[in-house]
């Protein structure tokens, strides 16, 4: 993967609020729970350390919970705190791969926003990519109770390895959920291959003033490959 990419790409649907969103030149940033992995975002921390942990608290602290219960309300509250505090603008390196247009773009009827990294934007002070790994990432008691931002950074660009097709990037905002600015200069709308023609007129005007290059994608005539042109 790349280490400093050009441009990062959003596949959308033509959803009323994505149209809305887009005409005041904003995007969704969505909370943690939100993602279609539930496997996203979780994270390990060693069993024994909860417990030592729980002894260095002082006489007063209880051990008569079980640990597993003890770690799984730990672990809750770490989780809690990611989908208050954070949210998550995800994008990805390629405009061209069949199972993004698929998932993300309803069968091609979508569309894929192209944005650039340019110089003093947040895609390019902030956006990282997701690390794909088999395991989930161990973090230290210490960075859960309470919770750091450096962990919660750690796990929200961390993937099982079943995802590496996707070559994930992610601007993550530390705020809750919601509509924010474009984080990167749009420079341009590529139209799927199913993409009813009235829809593709209303992006066209949409953002007819903008200097956007429209282009679309096709299926090929030859083997199991989306063109763009």
């Amino acid at each position: 993967m790349p280490s400093n990419p050009r441009f990062l790409y959003k596949y959308r649907t033509t959803s009323d609020e994505t149209l809305a969103a887009l005409d005041e030149r904003k995007v969704w940033y969505a909370s943690a729970p939100s993602f279609n992995d539930p496997f996203d975002t979780r994270s390990a921390v060693r069993k024994r350390d909860v417990k030592e942990f729980i002894k260095s608290l002082g006489p007063g602290a209880s051990l008569a919970g079980n640990i597993d219960d003890l770690y799984e309300e730990l672990m809750q509250r770490f989780d809690s705190v990611i989908a208050r505090r954070v949210s998550i603008f995800c994008m990805n390196q390629h405009c061209n791969h069949p199972l993004m247009w698929a998932h993300y773009a309803d069968g091609h009827r979508g569309f894929c926003l192209e944005f650039q990294r340019d110089a003093g934007s947040r895609l390019e002070s902030f956006a990282m990519a997701v690390r794909y790994r088999k395991k989930y990432r161990q973090l230290l008691i210490d960075d859960v109770s309470p919770p750091t931002t450096k962990a919660m950074e750690k796990i929200l660009l961390r993937k099982s390895r079943d995802w590496r097709y996707e070559k994930e990037w992610r601007d993550v905002m530390g705020k809750p959920a919601g509509l924010q600015s474009f984080p990167g200069k749009l420079t341009g709308i590529i139209f799927g291959a199913r993409m009813q023609d009235d829809e593709t007129r209303r992006l066209r005007r949409m953002f007819e003033a903008d200097h956007v290059t429209f282009r679309r994608a096709y299926l090929s005539r030859k083997r199991y490959k989306v063109q763009i042109r």
